[in-house]
C-alpha cells in the first residue's frame, strides 16, 4: 500500500470515530483509534519534519500537558484524581503528531491531494450528522442519541445536551451547541476550499444548504458570525470576478441563483419543522439594540463577562487565579467547568501556559496578515481559522474540547506543513 492510500485510509478512521459514540462509560470511540494508531506509528521507526510553523504549533500543545504536569507536581495535585483532565491535554499533542508522522512520509503534492481529501471527508460527515440534526428537530427526541453524549450529569439541570434541546437547541452527537457550531464551522471552511472540487454544482451547493442548516440548528454564535462572514467573501468575490471580467458567463449565473436559492430554501425549512428555537436565534443579533458595549457584551457573550452571579463566573475565576495562583495555576485540578479558552489555559498553567496560548495567538495573526513595503494582505486560509479559534474561544476550550477539536488540530497541522518555511 502507498504512503498516500495508507493516510487516507488511516485519517479517514480518525474522523469517522470522531462522530463515534461512547464504549465504556467515559471511552470514547476516537479514544481507542487515537492511541492505537500512534502506538501504531511509532512502532513504525517513524521520522518527523518540521518547519516553523509546525515546531511553534507543537510547543503550544506540548506546553499544555507539560506546564500543567510541572505545575501539579510543583503543587502535590494527585494527577491520579484527574485522569480526564490529563487525557484532556495529551489528546491535543498526540493528534498532532499523528499528522505529522503522514506528512513527514509524503511530498508536496501529495500533501495537497491528502488536504482537499480530509476537507471533502469533513463536509460530508457534517452533511450526514445535519440529517440527525434534522431527525431530532421533527421528532423533537434526541434519546437515539445517548450513546454519543457524555454520561455526566447534573443533579439539578440534567446533562448539556437536554439542556440545549429544552432551548430549542439541536447539536446532533455533539454535546453542546457551542462544540457543534464550531464543528459546522470547520465544515463550512472545509467547503470553501473544496467546493471546486465537487463534480456538480448542484451537489456543491446541497452539502451547502446541509451545512448551514445543521449550523443554524445549532443556535451557536461562532456559526452565525462565521457564515455572515463567508457569505459576504463570497459576494465579494463574485463581484470582483464581473470587474474583472466585465462579462457574466452562464457558470456565474447559475452559481448566483444557487446562492440566493438558499436563503428561502431554509427558510422554507424552518417554516416547515415550526422550529421555535428560531426565537431564540433572532435574539443572538439582538447585540445591535444594546444601549452600550457592556449591553452588547452580555448579549454576544451569555453573559459569562458582564453577568452577575453564576453567569459573571469567568471575570470571578480570573481574579481567583491571579489571587492565589497566578504563575502555576490549578494544575490538573483546575475549576471545573471552563466556558472560556483563555481561562482554561490560566487554570491549567497560570499566566506562563496563557502566555504561550497568546503568543501563538499572534503567531497565528502574523500568518493571517502579511505586511510588506507596499501592501498588507491577508490570507484568508489562516485568517478564518484564526477568527474561529478567537471567537469560539470566549465560549469554549478549543483546543481540549475532544472531538471538534481533532478536526481543528488536523487542519491546522496541515496548513503548517504545507508551508515551505
Amino acid at each position: 500500500m502507498s504512503k498516500l492510500k495508507f493516510s487516507k485510509y488511516l485519517l479517514f478512521t480518525l474522523f469517522i470515530s470522531v462522530f463515534g459514540p461512547y464504549l465504556f462509560g467515559p471511552i470514547r470511540t476516537d479514544q481507542i483509534v487515537i492511541y492505537s494508531a500512534f502506538i501504531y506509528l511509532l512502532l513504525l521507526n517513524p521520522s518527523i519534519r518540521f518547519n516553523t510553523g509546525s515546531a511553534i504549533f507543537l510547543f503550544f500543545l506540548g506546553s499544555l500537558f507539560t506546564w500543567t504536569l510541572f505545575s501539579s507536581l510543583i503543587q502535590n495535585v494527585n494527577i491520579f484524581s484527574y485522569i480526564n483532565e490529563i487525557e484532556n491535554t495529551i489528546q491535543p499533542t498526540v493528534v498532532l503528531l499523528i499528522s505529522f508522522i503522514l506528512l513527514s512520509k509524503l511530498d508536496q503534492n501529495q500533501k495537497k491531494e491528502l488536504f482537499e481529501f480530509i476537507l471533502k471527508l469533513i463536509v460530508v460527515l457534517f452533511s450526514i450528522h445535519t440529517i440527525l440534526i434534522v431527525y431530532s428537530i421533527v421528532t423533537f427526541d434526541i434519546s437515539f442519541l445517548a450513546p454519543f453524549h457524555s454520561s455526566f450529569v447534573d443533579e439539578v439541570r440534567g446533562t448539556v445536551a437536554s439542556r440545549a434541546l429544552s432551548n430549542f437547541r439541536f447539536s446532533g452527537i455533539f454535546n453542546q451547541p457551542l462544540e457543534s457550531g464550531l464543528g459546522y464551522s470547520i465544515a463550512m471552511y472545509s467547503w470553501y476550499y473544496c467546493s471546486d472540487q465537487f463534480r456538480s454544482e448542484f451537489l456543491k451547493y446541497t452539502f451547502l444548504i446541509l451545512l448551514i442548516i445543521g449550523g443554524i440548528a445549532s443556535v451557536s454564535k461562532i456559526f452565525i458570525f462565521f457564515i455572515f462572514l463567508l457569505i459576504t467573501v463570497l459576494i465579494f468575490k463574485r463581484l470582483i470576478k464581473i470587474i474583472e471580467s466585465y462579462s457574466i458567463n452562464k457558470k456565474f449565473i447559475i452559481g448566483s441563483f444557487s446562492s440566493l436559492a438558499m436563503l428561502p430554501l431554509i427558510y422554507g425549512v424552518v417554516l416547515l419543522i415550526e422550529w421555535e428555537g428560531l426565537g431564540r436565534l433572532l435574539r443572538v443579533l439582538s447585540f445591535l439594540q444594546a444601549d452600550d458595549i457592556a449591553g452588547m457584551i452580555t448579549l454576544l457573550t451569555g453573559g459569562r463577562f458582564t453577568g452577575g452571579g453564576e453567569s459573571g463566573t469567568i471575570i470571578l475565576h480570573f481574579k481567583e487565579l491571579l489571587h492565589y495562583s497566578p504563575i502555576l495555576g490549578n494544575g490538573f485540578a483546575k475549576i471545573p467547568i471552563v466556558d472560556n479558552a483563555f481561562l482554561e489555559m490560566m487554570a491549567y498553567g497560570g499566566l506562563v501556559l496563557l502566555l504561550i496560548y497568546v503568543l501563538f495567538i499572534f503567531f497565528l495573526a502574523n500568518k493571517s496578515i502579511v505586511i510588506s513595503k507596499t501592501k498588507i494582505s491577508i490570507e484568508l486560509r489562516y485568517f478564518y481559522l484564526l477568527l474561529v479559534i478567537l471567537i469560539a474561544g470566549f465560549g469554549a476550550p478549543v483546543f481540549t474540547m475532544n472531538r471538534v477539536s481533532i478536526l481543528l488540530i488536523v487542519v491546522l497541522a496541515f496548513l503548517f506543513h504545507l508551508d515551505k518555511k
